[in-house]
């Protein structure tokens, strides 16, 4: 029986062992996860930032551009209103020329 016991007191021994040493990966391995998912954490919250700049001097441009085509437009109406006058002048001198 002694023998017996002392084999089981090994086994104990061992299976307590092998349970330690899973609980000290399982630590570890939680640790990392923490540590990793802090990292996912910070590099999300940057990307979302420069996202939303990215949205931001995207929307700015936008406005600029909009905002650069109506003068553009109305240079171009002043322009055509002045090329309209010119051509009637011209048209009178012409009569009067003739």
């Amino acid at each position: 029986m002694i023998e017996e016991n002392n084999k089981d007191s090994k086994s104990i021994e061992e299976t307590i062992k092998k349970i330690q040493k899973t609980k000290n990966k399982i630590k570890i391995i939680c640790l990392k996860i923490i540590q990793i998912k802090k990292e996912f954490e910070n590099k999300n919250s940057k990307i979302k930032r420069e996202n939303d700049e990215i949205s931001q001097n995207f929307l700015e441009l936008k406005n600029k551009m909009f905002e650069f085509r109506n003068n553009e437009r109305k240079k171009l109406v002043v322009l055509v209103d002045n090329t309209k006058i010119a051509t009637e002048k011209l048209k009178e001198i012409l009569e009067l020329g003739e």
